[in-house]
């Protein structure tokens, strides 16, 4: 048996990426691609995790301030009027721990 190559014959190259950059030709859409990307942690990274590192724009204040506490008080206070206290700070309790967790990691 000789050594040498794998199965003999032609070794096929290897396969590279092309180098081509997304969006080159349009700067718009370049723009909105990197947006996209810092947005799923992928471009630049912020140094510090959790809330602190938080980028604050009006949808965040929107979710995080207004609809967030508003629909776990209006929902907890519907609840505790048709089910009962119990159930009533059953479900305002963990709206709270949701709400938190999204706040933290989101």
């Amino acid at each position: 048996g000789g050594g040498g190559g794998g199965g003999g014959g032609e070794e096929e190259p290897e396969y590279e990426a092309p180098k081509a950059e997304p969006y080159a030709q349009d700067p718009a859409m370049r723009s909105r691609y990197e947006k996209f990307l810092e947005s799923q942690g992928k471009g630049k990274r912020n140094s510090e995790g959790g809330f602190l590192g938080k980028k604050w724009d009006a949808a965040s204040w929107v979710g995080f301030v207004l609809i967030g506490p508003v629909l776990t008080v209006g929902v907890s206070v519907f609840i505790f009027m048709t089910r009962g206290p119990m159930w009533g700070l059953g479900v305002l309790l963990g709206l709270v721990v949701l709400d938190s967790l999204l706040f933290y990691f989101g």
